[in-house]
C-alpha cells in the first residue's frame, strides 16, 4: 500500500505515516486523481499527514502487535478479554518496552513520524513542507466533516477496553517516554488551519 502520493495540479507530494490513515487515503487518492509517487516529479510542496503519536501507537499496539500474538492462540475473539487479563501484565509491558526503543526503527508502523518521511523524501527537503492532522483529511480534501478511523472488530480486538485502568495508564506512561521526541515535534508543528463550517 502506497504512503506517498503526487497531486499533479498542485505539484504536491502527499505523505502519510504508517498507521496514519493510509488504508483510508489510498482509495481517496485514486478518487481525487492523485498518483502513486514516483521520484521523477518536480513538486513545490510536501504535505505530511500526521497522526497524534500516542493515538497512533495505541492503534498499532492493538491492531497489529497484540492481535498478531492473540491470533496465534487460535482462541475466538470472544475470549480476548480473558486472554488479555491473563497475558498483558506489567511484566509483559516491561518486556515489550525494554526492546521497543531498538525495534521501532525497523518497523514503519512504529517509527517516529518526525524522521522517516524526511528520510524517504530527502531529495525534496528544499520544498515547502506543510503538516496536516490526520483527522483533517476529509475537511482538507473533501471539505467535509472530520475523519475518524473505523475500528472494525476483525482488526481491533479492544485491548484498551479490556485492560484495567492502572495497567493502561502504565502502558501510556511508557509509550510517552518512548515517543517523547515525536510528541514534542508534533506539539510544535504549525498545522494547516482549516476554516470551521457550520
Amino acid at each position: 500500500m502506497s504512503r506517498i502520493f503526487y497531486n499533479p495540479p498542485n505539484k504536491q507530494i502527499i505523505v502519510l505515516s504508517y498507521a496514519g490513515g493510509t488504508k483510508y487515503f489510498t482509495p481517496l487518492a485514486n478518487e481525487l486523481g492523485f498518483h502513486t509517487f514516483k521520484p521523477n516529479v518536480f513538486p513545490t510542496q510536501v504535505l505530511q499527514i500526521v497522526r497524534e503519536p500516542i493515538q497512533r501507537w495505541m492503534s498499532w499496539f492493538d491492531k497489529q502487535y497484540l492481535t498478531t500474538i492473540f491470533r496465534e492462540t487460535k482462541l475466538s475473539n470472544k475470549q480476548f478479554g480473558q486472554w488479555c487479563g491473563k497475558t498483558v501484565s506489567k511484566e509483559f509491558l516491561d518486556n515489550y518496552f525494554k526492546d521497543a526503543y531498538y525495534k521501532i526503527h525497523y518497523d514503519g508502523h512504529t517509527q517516529f513520524q518526525c524522521q522517516w518521511p524526511r528520510i524517504a523524501l530527502k531529495e525534496y527537503l528544499h520544498c515547502n513542507w506543510q503538516y496536516l492532522e490526520m483527522e483533517n483529511i476529509d475537511p482538507y480534501f473533501l471539505q467535509s466533516t472530520a475523519y475518524k478511523p473505523k475500528h472494525t472488530k476483525s482488526e481491533y480486538l479492544g485491548v484498551w477496553e479490556a485492560m484495567n485502568f492502572e495497567l493502561k495508564e502504565y502502558a501510556l506512561y511508557k509509550a510517552r517516554e518512548l515517543y517523547n521526541a515525536d510528541i514534542e515535534w508534533y506539539n510544535n508543528l504549525d498545522f494547516i488551519r482549516l476554516s470551521k463550517k457550520g
